[in-house]
């Protein structure tokens, strides 16, 4: 380590200089957590939506609604075992909702 030795007005510039950095990083913080806030409310809020506005075939939708599924995120928990179990409900409507998961996963929730 070498030891400098700076003077008084030397000293304030540079507080000056790094206050006004720090300020600035304080700020990018802020923004960062509020973004994570907004993600977070968003999220949220469309994993409360109905199932009903999402662009599922009729046997698709009705199978949910029998199933008591009525929200995004009841949906995206859902396995291929559940949804199979579920009376007149087969591979071509297991197919649909699970390219409905995968594009929820992809393009809302991450």
């Amino acid at each position: 380590m070498v030891a400098v030795s700076i003077t008084r007005r030397d000293a304030r510039r540079l507080a000056m200089l790094l206050g006004a950095a720090g300020h600035d990083w304080i700020d990018l913080g802020n923004k960062f957590d509020e973004a994570s806030k907004t993600k977070d409310q968003n999220r949220e809020t469309l994993m409360g939506l109905s199932v009903e506005g999402l662009e599922l075939s009729t046997r698709a939708t009705g199978a949910l609604r029998s199933a008591a599924i009525l929200t995004v995120g009841q949906l995206t928990e859902l396995t291929p075992k559940q949804i199979l179990g579920w009376p007149n409900t087969g591979r071509k409507t297991l197919r649909e909702i699970q390219e409905m998961q995968r594009y929820l996963q992809q393009r809302c929730l991450d």
